[in-house]
């Protein structure tokens, strides 16, 4: 209850007892019923030890919320491994099925960089794993895609594994 009610509720038995004179239907019996019934649904503890209550009330929430935000990620992180590795076993499929069919496949691997050349001024760079951006001119650039693009740290053992 707000402040206002439960001052309200405890100056009824007073109000009470000062209409007795005024109705004969109003009698002290009755009063001193209401007034007990009053009294009992008053709150016994004061303000401040229900403000209490009421911020442990808060602050358990507050930990509830916390536990369930901690659950969610976990699962968000066990849900990023299973997509991880379905993804790898999507690829292998894939992989499985192209050879399988006879599919020509292409592959590309980016050489890495001679001393002559600078890093700043590259114009070929990789987005993923299967397109390369080719820069023709300063606001140009071509798209080239293969079934897998090799960095250029990537050294020539990977052929074997194809």
């Amino acid at each position: 209850m707000d402040g206002q009610s439960g001052k309200t509720m405890q100056s009824l038995p007073d109000t009470l007892s000062s209409l007795k004179g005024f109705n004969k239907y109003l009698t002290p019996g009755w009063i001193e019923s209401v007034s007990h019934i009053l009294k009992e649904l008053t709150p016994t503890k004061p303000q401040k030890v229900m403000e209490e209550d009421a911020q442990n009330v808060f602050e358990c929430h507050d930990t509830e919320l916390d536990i369930k935000v901690a659950k969610i990620q976990d699962e968000m992180v066990s849900l990023g491994a299973q997509l991880k590795q379905k993804t790898l076993q999507k690829r292998e499929s894939l992989n499985n099925y192209l050879d399988l069919k006879g599919s020509i496949r292409v592959f590309c691997r980016m050489r890495p960089f001679n001393h002559e050349e600078s890093y700043s001024s590259r114009t070929m760079f990789t987005l993923d794993e299967s397109n390369v951006f080719l820069k023709v001119a300063e606001t140009k650039t071509k798209q080239y895609k293969f079934d897998k693009v090799f960095d250029p740290c990537s050294t020539q053992g990977i052929s074997s594994d194809f």
